[in-house]
Protein backbone atom coordinates (compact mmCIF):
# COMPACT_ATOMS: atom_id res chain seq x y z
CA UNK A 1 0.00 0.00 0.00
CA UNK A 2 1.41 3.37 -0.96
CA UNK A 3 0.59 6.66 0.74
CA UNK A 4 2.62 9.47 -0.73
CA UNK A 5 6.23 8.34 -0.65
CA UNK A 6 5.60 5.82 2.16
CA UNK A 7 4.70 2.24 1.54
CA UNK A 8 4.30 -1.01 3.41
CA UNK A 9 4.98 -4.55 2.36
CA UNK A 10 2.35 -7.26 2.05
CA UNK A 11 1.95 -9.60 5.03
CA UNK A 12 0.24 -12.95 5.30
CA UNK A 13 -2.83 -12.86 7.53
CA UNK A 14 -2.87 -15.97 9.69
CA UNK A 15 -6.29 -15.48 11.27
CA UNK A 16 -9.23 -13.12 11.56
CA UNK A 17 -9.82 -10.03 9.50
CA UNK A 18 -7.10 -7.39 9.24
CA UNK A 19 -7.80 -4.38 11.42
CA UNK A 20 -8.70 -1.34 9.39
CA UNK A 21 -10.13 -3.33 6.49
CA UNK A 22 -13.25 -2.10 4.76
CA UNK A 23 -15.16 -5.35 5.34
CA UNK A 24 -13.89 -5.97 8.89
CA UNK A 25 -16.74 -4.32 10.81
CA UNK A 26 -19.42 -5.88 8.58
CA UNK A 27 -17.90 -9.36 8.84
CA UNK A 28 -17.67 -9.02 12.62
CA UNK A 29 -21.32 -7.96 12.91
CA UNK A 30 -22.36 -10.90 10.72
CA UNK A 31 -20.27 -13.23 12.88
CA UNK A 32 -21.87 -12.10 16.17
CA UNK A 33 -25.38 -11.58 14.77
CA UNK A 34 -26.80 -14.64 16.57
CA UNK A 35 -25.31 -13.86 19.99
CA UNK A 36 -28.77 -12.87 21.26
CA UNK A 37 -30.61 -15.98 20.06
CA UNK A 38 -32.61 -17.30 23.02
CA UNK A 39 -31.75 -14.49 25.42
CA UNK A 40 -34.52 -12.71 27.28
CA UNK A 41 -32.39 -9.71 28.22
CA UNK A 42 -31.62 -6.84 25.86
CA UNK A 43 -28.28 -7.06 24.03
CA UNK A 44 -26.71 -4.06 22.33
CA UNK A 45 -24.13 -5.05 19.71
CA UNK A 46 -21.39 -2.73 18.54
CA UNK A 47 -18.34 -3.28 16.34
CA UNK A 48 -16.11 -4.42 19.20
CA UNK A 49 -18.43 -4.33 22.20
CA UNK A 50 -21.61 -5.96 23.43
CA UNK A 51 -23.82 -5.00 26.34
CA UNK A 52 -26.33 -7.23 28.13
CA UNK A 53 -29.03 -5.25 29.98
CA UNK A 54 -31.90 -6.30 32.23
CA UNK A 55 -33.92 -4.73 35.02
CA UNK A 56 -33.73 -7.05 38.03
CA UNK A 57 -36.45 -6.61 40.63
CA UNK A 58 -36.61 -10.09 42.13
CA UNK A 59 -34.81 -13.45 42.27
CA UNK A 60 -36.60 -14.72 39.15
CA UNK A 61 -35.33 -11.75 37.10
CA UNK A 62 -31.83 -12.28 38.52
CA UNK A 63 -31.97 -15.93 37.43
CA UNK A 64 -32.96 -14.85 33.89
CA UNK A 65 -29.96 -12.50 33.75
CA UNK A 66 -27.63 -15.25 35.00
CA UNK A 67 -29.00 -17.69 32.39
CA UNK A 68 -28.44 -15.10 29.66
CA UNK A 69 -24.85 -14.63 30.86
CA UNK A 70 -24.37 -18.42 30.74
CA UNK A 71 -25.88 -18.52 27.24
CA UNK A 72 -23.53 -15.78 26.00
CA UNK A 73 -20.52 -17.50 27.57
CA UNK A 74 -21.44 -20.82 25.93
CA UNK A 75 -21.92 -18.99 22.60
CA UNK A 76 -18.43 -17.50 22.90
CA UNK A 77 -16.86 -20.88 23.75
CA UNK A 78 -18.62 -22.62 20.85
CA UNK A 79 -17.23 -20.03 18.42
CA UNK A 80 -13.79 -19.88 20.04
CA UNK A 81 -14.28 -16.15 20.50
CA UNK A 82 -13.87 -15.67 24.24
CA UNK A 83 -14.81 -12.46 25.96
CA UNK A 84 -11.99 -10.19 27.13
CA UNK A 85 -12.54 -10.53 30.86
CA UNK A 86 -10.04 -7.75 31.61
CA UNK A 87 -12.34 -5.22 29.96
CA UNK A 88 -15.65 -6.76 31.07
CA UNK A 89 -17.64 -4.69 33.54
CA UNK A 90 -20.84 -4.84 35.51
CA UNK A 91 -22.86 -1.67 35.88
CA UNK A 92 -25.47 -1.97 38.59
CA UNK A 93 -27.96 0.79 39.32
CA UNK A 94 -29.37 -0.21 42.70
CA UNK A 95 -31.83 1.36 45.08
CA UNK A 96 -30.99 1.58 48.76
CA UNK A 97 -31.91 -1.31 51.04
CA UNK A 98 -32.08 -3.90 48.27
CA UNK A 99 -30.23 -7.18 48.72
CA UNK A 100 -27.46 -7.52 46.14
CA UNK A 101 -26.66 -10.53 43.97
CA UNK A 102 -23.41 -11.84 42.57
CA UNK A 103 -23.00 -12.29 38.80
CA UNK A 104 -20.17 -14.31 37.26
CA UNK A 105 -18.71 -15.11 33.87
CA UNK A 106 -15.43 -16.75 34.82
CA UNK A 107 -14.90 -13.84 37.17
CA UNK A 108 -16.82 -12.68 40.18
CA UNK A 109 -18.41 -9.28 40.57
CA UNK A 110 -20.52 -8.10 43.48
CA UNK A 111 -23.31 -5.62 42.88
Amino acid sequence: MDIGDKHSSWRTVLSGVPQGSVLGPMLFILFINDIDDGTLSKISKFVDDSKLCRAVGDDQEADVLLEDLRRMFTWSQDRKMLFNLKSAQLCCLCTGGRETKSYRMKWEVRC
